[in-house]
């Protein structure tokens, strides 16, 4: 593992409208992350890994956060019971990568049909070119449905 010197920070606003329909905008920063640049040699070498096994790990390979590059920007919009719709929530979040200009979009469906549980429809869409971060992902599409039960 290697050590890298500065700062990580997430720093946003949140607002609530009466109706309940909430807006919440965050920049987030790892001084840990690669740049892009950096992403790119990271790209060639799992392509290049991926060809040859025994190629050696050279420290090219990102931090284990969930997000490898420095700079992103989050925005996500909620509304509680949507169309009338009892017990349900609906949002869409984005997480933008400021580096390579890729796109993640999140929908999510929410609902609670009994208390202590939830279920979430969750689709996940990637965009962005080949060298990108969100493009170069092994699904650029990807569907979850998450059952939870409180104990």
């Amino acid at each position: 593992a290697t050590e890298a010197d500065g700062i990580s920070y997430l720093a946003g606003i949140r607002y609530l409208h009466r109706s309940g329909t909430t807006l919440i905008v965050e920049h987030y920063h790892a001084n840990a992350g690669l740049r892009r640049s950096e992403f790119r040699d990271y790209l060639a070498y799992v392509a290049s890994a991926a060809s040859e096994p025994t190629v050696a790990d050279d420290g090219l390979t990102p931090s284990r956060s969930r997000f490898a590059m420095r700079d992103y920007l989050y925005l996500k919009l909620s509304h509680p019971e949507p169309f009338g719709w009892l017990y349900a929530s609906i949002s869409a979040a984005t997480i933008v990568n400021l580096a390579d200009g890729s796109v993640s979009l999140l929908p999510q469906l929410s609902y609670e049909p009994f208390t202590d549980s939830q279920i979430i429809l969750w689709p996940a869409i990637s965009l962005g070119g080949e060298e990108s971060e969100s493009g170069s992902r092994q699904f650029l599409a990807r569907l979850e449905m998450w059952a939870r039960f409180y104990f």
